[in-house]
């Protein structure tokens, strides 16, 4: 997946997500697809906090990572502002860009 993604600009569009969200995600690649971007979610490297959320992810034609190394992560959406959901989620985040930026890439 590596060499797939950030091959024109050395840039990766970083993003994080869980089952309960999954639909931000779906929005943002029909969006890139309805104006003529399709093109760019070649660079989309999307963070999955479960096997079900990547293999959705897959679904939508686009690459996710997920590894059980990351922790226990929720699959459903944070319920309020700060809750424990909310703040695992957030740590998702963080890594996410962390993890690209540590190898080297531009991120988005």
């Amino acid at each position: 997946a590596r060499h797939k993604i950030a091959q024109k600009y050395h840039t990766v569009v970083s993003m994080a997500t869980n089952l309960g969200t999954i639909d931000l995600v779906a929005n943002f690649a029909c969006s890139c697809r309805s104006v003529g971007l399709a093109d760019a979610l070649n660079s989309v490297l999307v963070f999955a906090s479960d096997k079900q959320s990547a293999d959705a992810i897959a679904t939508m034609g686009l690459v996710s990572y997920h590894d059980k190394a990351l922790g226990d992560l929720p699959s459903q959406a944070a319920t309020t502002y700060g809750d424990f959901t909310f703040v695992r989620m957030m740590w998702l985040k963080v890594t996410a860009v962390y993890l690209v930026a540590a190898n080297g890439f531009n991120v988005l």
